[in-house]
């Protein structure tokens, strides 16, 4: 990643007092058995500097897991390119750092930004197993400077196999990986071409959405925002993907 691309957040979005009054989470009564399937530690060129952009937003999700005892937060992109697999990949990196948190990482895409590919991990299991009875089976990274978070992946859109997509069976699906997780990420396909991720929003407690400065027109902001909005999603805000700063950053230091 370049050292032009950031990834501050908008005034208005990821403050503990958003996230926290958000409904919709319930305290685990147990916490269930999961099967590592692999272990892998994350070379430092897998990650990038983005998550000192996402402290707000890394300070709102351990507030409101605090609170509420456990978060599943979707991140959006409104199209391809937009960053939101690179926020998703680095804020599960950030708040896995804190020894009170289990994380996971569910990566919703298939294609180039493929979280399996970006780790260079070879397995094709899918959460649907677990969603049928299955036990829960995740990849387990360590990442450098302390820290570890889980990967599992679940597609719905464009999945390879589409017979074992069955959308009745997320709300079960995620109340099993509350017991296991007290924060559950999940990497969604952009807005405009993963319909089925977008109609199952409304079962996360927060969603956000990555822009990338510049270059994504308003009208198709707008129009993601509305069609998480409408399938119940509960949309907390917007994070800015490649902002440009004109003002130099040891002026911002000393303002």
């Amino acid at each position: 990643m370049s050292d032009e691309t950031h990834l501050p957040v908008n005034q208005g979005v990821g403050s503990s007092t958003q996230l926290a009054t958000a409904t919709g989470s319930q305290l685990p009564q147990f916490r269930e058995r999961h099967t590592i399937i692999e272990k892998r530690h994350v070379d430092r060129e897998a990650l990038s500097d983005v998550g000192r952009h996402l402290l707000s937003v890394t300070a709102a999700v351990n507030a409101y897991a605090v609170e509420k005892g456990s978060l599943i937060l979707g991140i959006y992109g409104s199209q391809a390119g937009e960053g939101a697999s690179i926020a998703a990949r680095e804020l599960a990196v950030s708040v896995c750092r804190s020894p009170t948190n289990t994380v996971l990482l569910i990566d919703g895409n298939v294609g180039p930004s493929d979280q399996h590919k970006h780790f260079g991990l070879t397995s094709t299991e899918t959460l649907w197993s677990a969603a049928r009875g299955a036990p829960i089976r995740t990849v387990r990274l360590t990442v450098p400077r302390g820290g570890a978070f889980d990967l599992a992946a679940l597609p719905i859109d464009n999945a390879q196999d589409p017979s074992e997509i069955d959308l009745r069976l997320l709300p079960s699906l995620f109340n099993r990986l509350r017991n296991v997780f007290n924060i559950v990420i999940i990497d969604c396909p952009p807005v405009m071409t993963g319909a089925s991720y977008v109609s199952a929003s409304g079962l996360a407690d927060s969603c956000l959405l990555v822009v990338e400065a510049g270059r994504t027109r308003i009208p198709v902001v707008k129009r993601a925002m509305e069609e998480i909005e409408a399938a119940g999603g509960k949309l907390q805000g917007v994070v800015l993907n490649r902002r440009k700063h004109y003002i130099p950053s040891w002026i911002y230091r000393h303002l």
